[in-house]
């Protein structure tokens, strides 16, 4: 079968780590048929040739920094689905500066452009930094 890959400008400059890169990868294929990806962590590791802690933590930065969307289903495992890259948060460049939070002041990741509130808490930073514009 011969296939093109094509890795998006966004994507690629998400500064995602090699593991998330590759699970992301992964999640994608297996949502291409449109209902998600709802393979367990061991068998993901397995594929993607990580160990399974790297692919929850891999996962979890996914999820926060809203690449993927999470569904819990009780009793099953969690289904995974990419996220349009206009709600992807991003990793701030190498010497890029975020402004300072100020007591008083809301956290500057606290608010997304949408008005819903930031998966971390105030004073902690997003795994995949601010969000992309």
């Amino acid at each position: 079968m011969n296939t093109i890959c094509f890795i998006s400008a966004q994507l690629d400059e998400a500064r995602l780590s090699a593991a998330q890169f590759r699970v992301y990868g992964h999640v994608a294929r297996r949502s291409a048929s449109g209902l998600g990806c709802f393979e367990s962590v061991p068998n993901m590791a397995a594929v993607c040739r990580l160990d399974a802690d790297t692919v929850r933590r891999a996962l979890h930065a996914l999820t926060v920094g809203r690449l993927l969307h999470a569904v819990p289903r009780p009793g099953q495992t969690t289904l995974y689905q990419p996220a349009l890259p206009a709600f992807w948060e991003r990793r701030p460049a190498p010497g890029e500066r975020t402004p300072p939070h100020r007591p008083g002041n809301p956290h500057p990741h606290s608010q997304t452009a949408g008005g819903d509130p930031s998966p971390s808490a105030p004073g902690e930073p997003l795994p995949i930094g601010g969000r992309l514009r």
